[in-house]
C-alpha cells in the first residue's frame, strides 16, 4: 500500500507488501492466545470433571470455535449453555479481543462512513 492517510484502516490483506508483517503480526497474536486456550482447556476438563490431561491442547481454541457456531446457530441462552461456551465463558472477554485483531487484519474496519469516523479516532 502506497503511504495514504487511511492507512490504519487498511485491512492487511489489501497491502501485498506488507506480507511479512502480517506473518508475524498472526504469530506474535497466536502466540500470545496459546496461554489462554490452555487455560479454556483446563477449564473445561474441571467442568466436565475429567482427569487433567485428558483433553488435547487444541481443544481450548475448538471450544472458543464452538461457542461462536453455537451463538450463530442458537439464541444467546441456549447457546450459553453448550459446553463450548461454558468453557470458555469465564475467558470470553480476553478471547474476544483476540477475534477483533484478527477481523480488521482481515477486513479492517468496513464501509467507508466507518472510515472516516474511526481515522481521527485512531490519529489521537
Amino acid at each position: 500500500c502506497r503511504l495514504v492517510d487511511d492507512l490504519l484502516l487498511r485491512p492487511f490483506k489489501q497491502c501485498p507488501a506488507l506480507k511479512e508483517l502480517r506473518r508475524e503480526t498472526e504469530r506474535l497474536r497466536d502466540e500470545a492466545a496459546e496461554p489462554l486456550f490452555e487455560r479454556v482447556r483446563k477449564h473445561g476438563e474441571q467442568l466436565l470433571e475429567l482427569p487433567d490431561g485428558w483433553m488435547r491442547p487444541e481443544d481450548g481454541r475448538a471450544a472458543w470455535f464452538g461457542c461462536q457456531l453455537s451463538h450463530t446457530m442458537a439464541d444467546r441462552d441456549e447457546a450459553d449453555e453448550s459446553i463450548a461456551c461454558r468453557m470458555v465463558g469465564p475467558f470470553r472477554e480476553a478471547l474476544s479481543r483476540f477475534e477483533d485483531q484478527e477481523n480488521y487484519e482481515d477486513r479492517g474496519f468496513g464501509d467507508p462512513l466507518t472510515r472516516e469516523v474511526a481515522l481521527p479516532i485512531l490519529r489521537r
